[in-house]
């Protein structure tokens, strides 16, 4: 919605996401030598990489959004926001969401992993409130 009210195209918008991930990608792993320019080398080989979002195939947003939630775990309420938004994008990440709360009540307790659920709830609610206000049986 910022985007639209800032007259910015979807497409460029989710092209920035797809090269974010890309740069994400590498600055996380840029400690590996040759290795962290694989997913940019990839980029440059298989132009369907940058052009799937060109077509406003939106799946890159909340591959962005679950690796920041990842990337920024330690902070337990920034991190599940993250997260939440990322489920709000798609549903995608509920696959990871078993592995995310084991890994959570081992490292954090239950009260860290409540914090982060409650973060995460929030900010999935923050964004689906008026669709869920509009149309509530369709949630169901």
């Amino acid at each position: 919605i910022p985007a639209v009210a800032l007259g910015i195209e979807s497409r460029t918008v989710l092209i920035a996401f797809t090269v974010a991930l890309l740069i994400a990608i590498y600055l996380k792993y840029r400690g590996f030598g040759w290795l962290s320019l694989v997913p940019i080398l990839i980029a440059l080989v298989d132009v369907n990489l940058i052009y799937y979002p060109v077509g406003s195939v939106p799946d890159v947003m909340w591959a962005f959004l679950l690796g920041l939630s990842l990337a920024t775990i330690k902070r337990t309420k920034l991190s599940g926001a993250l997260y939440g938004l990322s489920l709000a994008d798609k549903q995608i990440p509920l696959i990871v969401a078993p592995y995310l709360l084991y890994m959570l009540i081992r490292e954090k307790g239950a009260r860290g992993t409540l914090v982060y659920a409650s973060a995460a709830l929030v900010s999935l609610l923050a964004v689906n409130a008026p669709f869920i206000y509009l149309s509530p049986g369709i949630l169901l």
